[in-house]
């Protein structure tokens, strides 16, 4: 794991997220499903359950919205979850 801090933990029925701080600057999303079945995206990019997502941008003084879409195996089920 990179260095930063755990900034928050967020748990739908689902999924899990944890968020790391990177000095400031980005973050990287910890998504964990409860059904290893699911597909999970941030900002679009695939992620395995459990593993972090790529580095996200921050931008100081700004809104930023990081989408977390989990969709079921037969693609029929689409939950997305807006971080800010």
């Amino acid at each position: 794991m990179a260095l930063g801090t755990v900034v928050g933990k967020s748990s739908r029925k689902h999924l899990q997220m944890w968020a790391t701080q990177l000095f400031n600057e980005s973050i990287k999303i910890i998504p964990v499903a409860k059904n290893k079945e699911l597909k999970i995206f941030v900002n679009g990019k695939s992620v395995k359950s459990g593993s972090e997502s790529e580095v996200i941008s921050l931008n100081a003084g700004e809104e930023n919205i990081i989408t977390v879409s989990v969709i079921s195996q037969d693609g029929r089920t689409q939950k997305i979850m807006l971080l800010n």
